[in-house]
């Protein structure tokens, strides 16, 4: 009996300890519920959406930069990216060599296919050729049914229409270094990957540059887009419209021909600059994609230095200043004319006077 009853005693306990188990769990499961759907819903509810929400920058358009009669000095133009996305096609080395013919690939186009296959990047679009020909995108969209993963993505370039005559006035692009992001709205320069560096571009870089906007790509659970779920358009950059004359500065940059110089030309009445040229000069529109360090290095060390504004960056005596007014009272009061001429043998004095002005350059410069 006692066996009995102390056998009776122990499944009891069991039973007991057991039901405790299943209640004690059953209330951390209760409570965890009533956490999650009552009393931290917001913060669980927008945890979930972030994770099945993708944002998407939409870059505004950069403004244009005008001369004084509206020809553009710095504008947009639209050219063509090849984009690569592997986990929507179905054989990817079969893809590789189709494009490959259509296209022809560079040894680093081919290790760049390779690193990202390595990287196995396949529900991430990447840019694999940044600008395409005409030639290119003819025989793309052509065979754009055989090309699955493969898109044909348009972009917006900074251009520059007058070369090297307005490049010290305009200045140009680079990209984005981590100085420039730490001084940057980021969230406004999201998806931006240059900006402003010398010039208009740089001195106008918040007015040039626009408002951000944004897409909010609803995705599945392998990470593709199936949707837009909320979109906010982006305010392109403002137009700038200068005092330059754009006919007059090329006008000067030509007539200078092989000259180190600058010119700068004002209107006397109101101070405005309509030519400010220095010459040699760089293109900056070399800038406007991804620059081959072999001609950066070519515009770094050119004897020359083509990226030195001479009309504003150039140090000057004063007495070379004051020179051309000095000839100007000379012409006005009839003590010279156009054909008048001097001697200089490195030295000057006055009659009656002792004391002797030399000339910088001691041999002086002649007739």
């Amino acid at each position: 009996m006692r066996q009995n009853k102390l056998k009776v005693d122990l499944s009891s306990l069991q039973a007991r300890r057991s039901l405790i188990i299943i209640i004690t769990f059953t209330l951390m499961i209760v409570s965890r519920l009533f956490s999650m759907q009552i009393t931290d819903f917001e913060f669980f509810f927008h945890r979930s959406l972030n994770n099945r929400l993708t944002l998407e920058p939409s870059v505004p358009l950069r403004g244009e930069i005008l001369d004084r009669n509206g020809l553009a000095l710095a504008k947009n133009e639209t050219i063509h990216q090849l984009m690569i996305q592997e986990s929507q096609m179905d054989t990817p080395e079969d893809t590789w060599l189709l494009l490959d013919s259509f296209l022809h690939f560079t040894p680093n186009e081919k290790s760049k296919w390779e690193k990202n296959q390595r990287h196995r990047r396949k529900n991430k679009a990447y840019v694999f050729r940044d600008q395409l020909s005409l030639s290119e995108l003819n025989v793309l969209y052509a065979n754009q049914f055989r090309l699955k993963g493969v898109s044909i993505e348009p972009k917006s370039i900074r251009v520059y229409p007058y070369n090297q005559a307005l490049a010290p006035v305009t200045g140009y692009l680079s990209s984005l270094n981590d100085q420039d992001e730490a001084l940057v709205d980021s969230a406004n320069y999201r998806g931006t990957l240059t900006t402003g560096r010398s010039g208009l571009e740089y001195a106008y870089e918040n007015q040039l540059h626009g408002i951000t906007g944004f897409k909010a790509h609803e995705t599945n659970v392998r990470g593709d887009m199936t949707g837009v779920m909320k979109e906010s358009q982006a305010v392109n950059g403002e137009m700038i419209q200068t005092s330059i004359d754009a006919k007059l500065q090329s006008y000067i940059y030509d007539a200078l021909k092989d000259e180190v110089a600058s010119v700068v030309v004002m209107k006397p009445k109101t101070g405005e600059i309509l030519a400010l040229v220095s010459k040699p000069s760089y293109d900056p529109n070399v800038f406007a994609t991804p620059l081959q360090k072999e001609h950066l290095d070519q515009l770094n060390h050119h004897t020359q230095n083509p990226m030195f504004n001479r009309a504003i960056q150039g140090q000057y005596s004063q007495g070379s200043i004051i020179k051309p007014f000095i000839a100007i009272a000379g012409l006005e009061s009839g003590v010279i004319n156009s054909k008048s001429t001097i001697h200089d043998p490195g030295y000057f004095h006055i009659e009656g006077s002792q004391n002797i002005y030399r000339d910088w350059y001691a041999k002086g410069h002649g007739e």
